[in-house]
């Protein structure tokens, strides 16, 4: 066939590409800043090992910072801490699964909350302790209810079917009848210790113990639950 007869050749148009191809951008290229551009072309224009050197500097420097950061914490460096992992009732055994490490801020770490002794599975707790509180060597069998006593508290028994149900790590404000038919709060924001069979033990303030505990006895005493 003569040249001036030969069918020109189609340019392919954007309807002939398959789908799912990458079409090129129409426009310019992207452009970057004046300063990231000479930052990127001085930085691939160094050799790899001077790369290297760079981004390991750069890693220990931010590292080194951060250790800084924890250490000049007002908070204290952190300490490694057991907590419950689920809620735990009186009498389990510890296995592995019952419990899970985190790291506190020294200041929020007392002393008898410092890491558990690796003999501690194995062993019977004497108090319930609710899923994500801090387990100690005071909850452990052998230390009773009195172990996870603050220092200005004591523990009172109530028998349970004067209170609503409980389970241990909730909070109540303890109410009384008074002579008159009418109530008042005998303690405040009272954390329950334990609830073993028919006996509940709760954390009260060593001032406010003798009502709540001659209310108890004269069957005049009541909760309110708290939320939380």
């Amino acid at each position: 066939m003569p040249p001036a007869l030969r069918p020109r050749p189609r340019r392919p148009s954007s309807d002939d590409e398959p789908s799912g191809s990458v079409r090129r951008s129409d426009g310019p290229p992207l452009r970057l800043p004046a300063v990231a551009d000479r930052v990127a072309e001085g930085w691939w224009r160094l050799s790899p090992r001077r790369r290297g050197a760079i981004a390991i500097a750069l890693g220990t420097t931010l590292t080194l910072a951060a250790l800084l950061r924890v250490a000049l914490s007002p908070y204290g460096p952190p300490l490694p801490v057991v907590l419950a992992a689920r809620d735990l009732a009186v009498g389990t055994r510890l296995v592995s699964s019952d419990l899970v490490t985190a790291r506190w801020p020294t200041s929020l770490v007392a002393d008898h909350l410092i890491a558990l002794p690796t003999d501690a599975l194995g062993s019977t707790l004497s108090i319930g302790v609710p899923a994500g509180i801090a387990v100690s060597q005071r909850h452990l069998e052998g230390d009773g209810v009195s172990g996870a006593l603050a220092q200005w508290a004591v523990a009172v028994p109530v028998p349970a079917e004067l209170l609503p149900p409980l389970v241990a790590g909730g909070r109540i404000d303890v109410i009384i009848t008074l002579g008159d038919g009418s109530g008042a709060a005998a303690a405040s924001d009272v954390r329950v210790l334990s609830v073993d069979g028919g006996i509940v033990w709760l954390e009260v303030e060593r001032s406010r113990a003798p009502d709540v505990s001659a209310a108890a006895g004269r069957g005049t005493i009541g909760a309110v639950l708290l939320p939380g």
